[in-house]
């Protein structure tokens, strides 16, 4: 809290999230600031509601899932792995 207040002062922006892995904290930093998961049996619940564009991958690559019918990490996860990683 304490730098968020420092940030704020100097006229930054800031958003904060505490997960198991750094690109599970960037990612909820993104779209659910201020969440905190715990644990690893947590993780996969609270970032399968989060939209798929909390990666920060590539515009065409958000086009394409969302052609696919692929909003959220969730819905990503359940993607056959072997056919995602050919596509993409």
């Amino acid at each position: 809290a304490r730098a968020g207040r420092e940030l704020a002062e100097r006229g930054w922006r800031s958003a904060v999230a505490l997960a198991p892995t750094p690109r599970a904290a960037t990612w909820l930093s993104r779209a659910a600031p201020g969440t905190l998961v715990e644990t690893e049996a947590l993780l996969a619940s609270r970032l399968g509601a989060l939209a798929a564009g909390c990666t920060g991958w590539p515009e065409r690559v958000h086009e394409t899932l969302v052609r696919l019918g692929v909003r959220t990490l969730g819905e990503l996860r359940r993607l056959p792995r072997d056919g995602l990683a050919r596509r993409f």
